[in-house]
């Protein structure tokens, strides 16, 4: 298989993890730390050994820092404690001959992103 299939390949099962884990997260696990969140990105290694899911905070940019460290605390240990549930789902569901390790990271770049953005529409405000 050459590097362009694999790549091809590799992409459309990352797109296929992401919409399973949501759909396992927002539909067949009823924990409430679990609402105000979204799955950002997932990236699978080459040897399908571990899944690293990026999420968000949908209200994250509301809270002060204190407030959003606390609630993505929260969350962590929802997603921990759900991990070994969503991957045994994502077997069943897939169908993969090995289902990988699933790792939840904060993605802070989605919050970055809105910060910069607010600063650039400042700062074309204050120019015009």
């Amino acid at each position: 298989m050459n590097t362009e299939s694999k790549n091809t390949r590799l992409h459309k099962i990352n797109r296929l993890m992401q919409k399973n884990i949501s759909k396992i997260l927002h539909t067949e696990i009823k924990d409430p730390r679990l609402q105000f969140m979204d799955i950002l990105e997932v990236t699978v290694t080459n040897d399908f050994s571990l899944a690293r899911v990026y999420y968000t905070l949908f209200n994250s940019d509301s809270l002060n820092n204190e407030e959003t460290l606390k609630q993505v605390s929260e969350l962590e240990k929802a997603l921990k404690k759900a991990s070994g549930f969503i991957r045994t789902k994502i077997a069943k569901n897939l169908q993969f001959r090995k289902t990988p390790e699933i790792r939840f990271i904060y993605d802070l770049r989605y919050k970055n992103k809105e910060e910069v953005d607010s600063i650039l529409k400042n700062l074309s405000d204050n120019n015009s």
